[in-house]
């Protein structure tokens, strides 16, 4: 009787693995029991395969304690919104984004990596005025850069000057035009 019982709590047990595992593609189960396993880390990177293609999301779940998530090329609809409020760094680049609504909630973020998209107008990165703590974006080889003053846009539109946009820190000549930017949407107002 101690054998069967004990032989039921094994099966049920390997059950419960096996459910537990079927809620992520193969090639994200070992990321994350390591995640999960290492109280230490708070960072999770999930890189898109082929054989990824008709898995759910890799944020089908709630990752609440993370602080660094790359997630590139996974999804042309990622479910930003669920990503964790307390993320610093954020690598969401070749998803066909085309627009960062639903980023909104990170207030505590501080590095954005959006290469490699589809944002294609300045007004397409207002969830980035939502973020007070950044202080490092990445937009390149994405359409919006194509813009004239693409950089000197998005400071004047969302962003404070001391942010750096593409691994570029705002020169003399972009802050004059930041601060003209700034006094044309004053004047505007009045």
């Amino acid at each position: 009787q101690q054998q069967q019982q004990q032989w039921r709590q094994e099966r049920q047990h390997q059950q419960q693995q096996q459910q537990q595992q079927s809620q992520l593609p193969s090639q994200l189960q070992p990321q994350e029991q390591l995640t999960n396993s290492n109280s230490q880390s708070r960072s999770l990177s999930v890189v898109s395969t082929p054989a990824m293609s008709g898995h759910p999301s890799p944020l089908s779940r709630s990752y609440e304690d993370l602080a660094d998530l790359s997630l590139i090329g996974c999804s042309k609809s990622l479910l930003l919104s669920r990503l964790a409020p307390g993320l610093k760094e954020l690598h969401i680049s070749e998803n066909s984004l085309t627009s960062l609504q639903g980023l909104e909630h990170l207030k505590c973020l501080q590095y954005l990596d959006v290469s490699k998209n589809l944002l294609a107008t300045i007004d397409s990165l207002a969830a980035l005025l939502q973020m007070p703590s950044l202080t490092m974006l990445v937009v390149q080889d994405n359409p919006v850069c194509k813009i004239k003053s693409y950089r000197v846009k998005i400071w004047a539109n969302f962003l404070a000057p001391h942010t750096v946009i593409d691994g570029v820190v705002a020169t003399t000549s972009e802050m004059k035009k930041v601060v003209r930017m700034g006094d044309q949407k004053k004047s505007k107002k009045k």
